[in-house]
């Protein structure tokens, strides 16, 4: 397991991760080969079936960028993703010290952990080289993604912030909502929950992440301190389409 983004925050260096909103091989291919750090497909709102996620897996690798499985604390999702070989987990909702512990039992091999041997992609189909004791000696902990999105997930903070934790995403409009002021980001009660929980994430020295479809976006991300950058496909395509039709259609154009 490569996992460059891992390597790059490690250094000091910022990472770009697109969520595919339109998953395909295609795209994840094209996409990898923008230079971006890492892709992302959404599975806590559903996704194509599991052979197109193996497709996009190895599109992945052809590229060289990590491809990240953004799903809820589900043992079952965890384990199927990790068996196609997925390079990182983005667990969304995590709210509790259990919700830690429920993963890194998923991503550990016995005795610390659940996962399974067998046939599958991430073990080279049984044939990984020198054999399944040199795989689970290998470790192969995913890079691990957090989301805090709510007041519970707030108040967890201190336990959730274990050292296996790599990154943590504020899901500032999933906090909006919880806060009673759904959409509403920008309001001070929204705004003050996510100092407090950039104060905490810094204080734990852990790598925080924000999302950011436009350039504007990256760069208020950045002066806030984030060093993993979250993009999405389809605002990506809006921003520029907006710009483009803004172009065409400027005032005095017609004809």
């Amino acid at each position: 397991m490569a996992n460059r983004v891992r390597e790059r925050l490690e250094g000091g260096d910022t990472a770009l991760c697109i969520t595919l909103d339109f998953p395909t091989p295609a795209a994840a291919e094209y996409l990898g080969g923008l230079g971006v750090d890492a892709l992302a497909v959404d599975l806590e709102r559903g996704f194509p079936d599991w052979g197109r996620l193996e497709d996009v897996a190895r599109a992945c690798a052809v590229v060289g960028v990590d491809l990240i499985a953004r799903l809820p604390v589900d043992a079952d999702l965890i384990g199927r993703c990790l068996d196609i070989g997925v390079d990182g987990l983005e667990l969304t909702h995590v709210e509790s010290a259990d919700d830690i512990s429920t993963l890194l039992r998923c991503v550990r091999y016995a005795p610390d952990g659940d996962r399974g041997l067998g046939r599958s992609r991430s073990s080279r189909f049984g044939s990984y080289p020198g054999g399944y004791q040199k795989l689970v000696a290998s470790g192969g902990v995913p890079l691990i993604v957090i989301h805090i999105e709510s007041r519970r997930g707030m108040e967890g903070l201190p336990a959730i912030l274990r050292p296996e934790v790599d990154v943590v995403v504020i899901g500032a409009y999933d906090l909006s909502n919880d806060l009673g002021l759904a959409g509403e980001i920008d309001r001070p009660p929204v705004q003050d929950a996510v100092a407090a929980i950039l104060d905490s994430v810094r204080r734990a020295g852990k790598v925080v992440g924000l999302s950011a479809s436009t350039a504007a976006g990256a760069a208020h991300a950045r002066a806030r301190g984030a060093r993993f950058v979250l993009a999405a496909q389809a605002r990506l395509l809006s921003a520029s389409l907006e710009q483009l039709d803004r172009a065409v259609h400027r005032e005095g154009g017609a004809g």
